[in-house]
């Protein structure tokens, strides 16, 4: 198959019993789908479910890495906007079809923060235990504790060079700007609430 020709042509029309190219982004067969321009081959019977935001213009496919317990992926797909997104999603339904079944689910304000609330505590909290690792660590005496971290040491080493480069004040300015971007994400889900579509196995 020529990548580069199919990387060149323009989003297709949902068609039957051909391979169908999306925004250069997206190669649907018979058998698979490919992502591009990486060329990731996904089969199709090895797709758990595949999930879009409606408000946004890509859309998340969630696949089996293996037959191994929880060998699972994600492969995330962007597209130049919604309309490519539609088109690509309407295709890999029919693709997918009788065995996966569309469902839309609109969020309230709740469900819409919680996500970002819970990221945004979970970062406050981060930093305030990193600030407190920059103060206790800057004499540099981190030997114990990088040794008790097991095999997670080299982690631990990396942790603690990071919050002793920084500082008290790095870390708090780094680790506000992020809790920022929580509230500034929490306000556009609210007001915005995701409409999910998602295609799953037919119960």
């Amino acid at each position: 198959m020529a990548w580069w020709y199919l990387w060149r042509q323009k989003p297709a029309r949902v068609r039957t019993g051909d391979d169908q190219t999306f925004d250069g982004r997206l190669v649907l067969t018979d058998d698979a789908l490919y992502v591009l321009p990486q060329e990731k081959e996904i089969p199709y019977d090895v797709i758990s479910y595949v999930r879009a935001n409606k408000l946004r213009d890509d859309l998340d496919i969630y696949h089996r890495r293996s037959s191994l317990p929880l060998d699972d992926d994600k492969t995330n797909v962007s597209f130049k906007d919604a309309s490519a997104r539609d088109m690509a999603l309407e295709a890999l339904e029919q693709r997918l079809a009788p065995r996966f079944q569309r469902r839309e689910v609109q969020y309230g304000v709740v469900r819409a923060a919680l996500a970002p609330f819970l990221m945004g505590v979970l970062v406050a909290l981060l930093t305030y235990g990193s600030m407190w690792t920059a103060v206790l660590f800057a004499g540099g005496d981190e030997s114990a504790y990088v040794r008790a971290a097991g095999r997670h040491e080299s982690a631990a080493r990396l942790y603690i060079l990071a919050c002793r480069s920084l500082g008290p004040t790095g870390v708090a300015i780094v680790g506000g700007l992020v809790v920022l971007g929580c509230i500034v994400w929490l306000v556009k889900r609210v007001k915005r609430p995701p409409l999910m579509i998602t295609l799953s196995p037919s119960d």
